[in-house]
């Protein structure tokens, strides 16, 4: 397994693709912690959802360090959701108070 858990993360000022290399750690910590769920069984329905994917750098390397190219990268669409704890963990640690919107106890 090359990589986790690819995000559609962008620099705030130019909105190019960015890259976090502590994400995969993050999110796994997140997933042990009960911050999040992760899954894969499902996904939503239109491809065209995904498509960012193919132009993340990571994807890009990925393919690029394989002599098949493309077609040697297996990509799962999933879904990533805050835990009812999650929520409330967030509005708790939020420096502002953010509610998560329609979280248990965010109101």
């Amino acid at each position: 397994m090359a990589a986790n858990h690819l995000m559609q993360l962008q620099d705030e000022e130019t909105t190019a693709p960015a890259e976090e290399p502590s994400l995969p750690v993050w999110v796994g910590n997140w997933i042990r912690l009960g911050l999040i769920e992760v899954d894969y069984t499902w996904r939503l329905v239109a491809e065209n959802h995904y498509a960012w994917v193919e132009g993340r750098p990571e994807f890009v390397r990925l393919a690029e360090t394989d002599p098949r190219g493309r077609d040697s990268l297996n990509v799962l669409h999933g879904n990533v959701s805050a835990t009812d704890f999650g929520a409330r963990f967030l509005t708790a640690v939020s420096f502002d108070g953010v509610p998560v919107d329609g979280a248990p106890g965010s109101g």
